[in-house]
């Protein structure tokens, strides 16, 4: 059981469990009301008061946040079509709460990766036993989303990332995929399967700026995990926190400093800026993320490192 809280009580006396009201309850006791009244006016001068133990248990807990859960992932649950049986929620929640951990639950990152390797083993079994194995070209990428449909964001990256060893290439790029569509979802996009993205209302319509900064607060969102090692994180990231820079300059205003100790991000803000300078300069790069990637892959790793001692990641 989790003791949520002490909680004091309005007045003196809180009765709502029994049915009773504050007179009622000082009426019967010893003594009769008046005398009752007087004590109880004696306490309250006193300044004691009355508290209550709430206690809910942890699989109540657990149920209420999957209620949020669901409320969340309900208008994204169509772009992220699964096998009947086979849920999706968290997938679908992860664009609109990529913080959520329904499956992570804040567990060690090596636990929360041999807890998806347990996932995917689990449903490639099922998947077989049902008579149809997991089909990596199935219609709409309904296997990819079956397969990797109990896995919130943090335990997506622990795939996409092989944490641990423990994934086939394969599977990183499922789920590196459907981490990117988590992010375009983010932004409004329509991204997943063509037919989920019929009658799709784009939030962000002619607000480009609007967009950005869903981006950006979005991967602001996601693990610490994910924000101190993924190069891809902090090069989308230091790209996101340029354009929105670049809008406020273009309608006169002096964008807000960005204050980070992610010296990942930091450094490939450096990295974009310099790769941006190069372009003005008519030499500008066929592919941005390999040119970065290339040229600054010996300041990327040494960027990570310092940011798993910051963060005291293992």
């Amino acid at each position: 059981m989790v003791n949520v809280s002490q909680i004091p009580t309005p007045g003196l006396f809180s009765n709502q469990s029994q049915g009773l009201s504050t007179q009622q309850s000082t009426a019967d006791l010893p003594g009769g009301g008046s005398r009752a009244k007087n004590e109880a006016a004696e306490a309250a001068n006193q300044g004691f008061a009355i508290q209550d133990t709430v206690s809910i248990s942890p699989e109540a807990l657990r149920a209420a946040e999957n209620a949020k859960l669901l409320a969340k992932a309900s208008s994204w649950a169509d772009f992220y079509p699964g096998r009947d049986g086979f849920a999706t929620t968290n997938l679908a929640a992860a664009g609109v709460d990529p913080a959520g951990q329904p499956f992570s639950q804040n567990r060690p990152f090596a636990e929360v990766a041999q807890g998806a390797r347990e996932s995917l083993d689990g449903r490639y079994d099922a998947m077989r036993e049902s008579g149809e194995p997991f089909d990596e070209n199935s219609y709409e990428g309904r296997d990819w989303y079956s397969l990797m449909g109990e896995l919130d964001r943090r335990a997506l990256y622990a795939v996409a990332s092989n944490e641990g060893g423990a994934f086939t290439q394969r599977e990183q790029d499922i789920a590196q995929s459907i981490m990117s569509q988590q992010q375009g979802n983010a932004m409004g996009f329509s991204s997943g399967p063509q037919s989920s993205g019929e009658g799709h209302l784009d939030p962000f319509l002619d607000n480009d700026e609007g967009r950005f900064k869903a981006m950006n607060a979005f991967l602001d969102s996601v693990s610490v995990e994910e924000r101190a090692t993924s190069a891809d994180w902090a090069l989308q990231r230091a790209s996101g926190q340029r354009i929105v820079d670049d809008m406020a300059r273009d309608r006169g205003d002096e964008p807000a400093p960005l204050e980070t100790n992610n010296s990942l991000l930091t450094m490939l803000i450096e990295a974009v800026e310099a790769e941006r300078a190069q372009a003005e300069a008519g030499e500008p790069a066929s592919d941005q993320r390999e040119a970065i990637m290339e040229r600054y892959g010996d300041r990327i790793a040494e960027a990570i490192e310092e940011n798993k001692s910051i963060f005291e990641l293992s």
